[in-house]
């Protein structure tokens, strides 16, 4: 994830990827094709979750308005959709909960 410091999340739920992940790479999505190429921007599913990768908070602010639009167009309304960017030290998204447990709260 080097280069890929920010992403941005769609959960999609129940619905699943529900066509989102094909349609942006091909049909109206072809700016944000295009954007992916060009940027080198990555897009991968995991379930429901569908993620874009990107290496900066610019480019995937413009990859979150073509999700958007395309969302629309499939009458999709996902479950959440999230920007986060990797934090290198703690080697975690900052959109995801600290598996570390809190010392306020350890028992002993």
């Amino acid at each position: 994830m080097a280069h890929d410091d920010w992403r941005l999340r769609i959960d999609l739920g129940e619905h699943g990827s529900g066509g989102l992940l094909g349609r942006l790479g091909l049909s109206d999505a072809d700016r944000l094709a295009h954007d992916l190429e060009e940027h080198r921007l990555e897009a991968s599913e995991d379930g429901g979750t569908v993620f874009v990768y990107a290496s900066s908070s610019l480019a995937i602010e413009q990859a979150q308005a073509v999700v958007e639009r395309e969302l629309e167009a499939l009458g999709i309304t996902p479950v959440s959709v999230s920007r986060g960017r990797w934090l290198h030290d703690e080697e975690r998204w900052d959109d995801e909960p600290d598996d570390e447990p809190d010392d306020a709260q350890a028992v002993g």
